[in-house]
């Protein structure tokens, strides 16, 4: 199978990761030649902590790059200087956002990408953004495309946001190892 781009990329909280989580993710990785995942939050949500997010991203998708990034990880590489931005808290400017990534592709994993996949109306400005950085530090770099998975929700209508407010009514938008390691957590219903 001859793969449409060479390295592409997806940015979540994943907080929890869910099944539109999972499938955006499938969908980059039939695309790609490699596949990168890059999940950070800023604050954390409880019970989604950095630990549990890398076991869930690494038993569900061993074979791709991930970097799990917390913000105690974050400060360092940024007092080390290897970024030049602190990872911006959750609702910081989009541009605070793209630079973060940027630096994380470009000084941590050493990656350029050329798809962006999001199932959000913003993934045209990042990939716009990746593009100029990557072209700045890359000469010959052709741009970033972004790639829109299932805007409208359609086939996974759930949200992180929706999960955290009732994780056993939407028990079937989590697989089964993310649901049991959400449930052994002292407070069950909501977090």
């Amino acid at each position: 199978m001859v793969m449409r781009y060479k390295t592409g990329l997806v940015i979540g909280k994943f907080s929890p990761l869910h099944k539109g989580h999972e499938a955006l993710i499938h969908f980059a990785k039939q695309q790609c030649q490699t596949a990168i995942l890059i999940s950070y939050s800023k604050p954390e949500f409880n019970y989604c902590e950095t630990n549990y997010r890398e076991q869930w991203l690494q038993s569900i998708f061993p074979e791709l790059t991930q970097l799990v990034v917390s913000p105690i990880q974050a400060q360092q590489w940024y007092k080390e200087q290897r970024l030049s931005i602190d990872m911006p808290v959750n609702g910081s400017p989009d541009n605070d956002h793209r630079q973060f990534v940027c630096e994380l592709c470009h000084h941590i994993l050493n990656k350029e990408v050329d798809a962006l996949f999001t199932s959000e109306l913003y993934g045209a400005g990042f990939a716009a953004y990746l593009s100029q950085y990557f072209k700045k530090h890359n000469p010959s770099h052709k741009g970033v495309e972004h790639i829109l998975f299932d805007l409208k929700r359609t086939q996974y209508p759930i949200s992180g946001t929706i999960i955290r407010k009732n994780i056993v009514n939407n028990k079937k938008w989590l697989t089964p190892f993310v649901y049991k390691s959400l449930i052994s957590k002292p407070k069950i219903h909501s977090f």
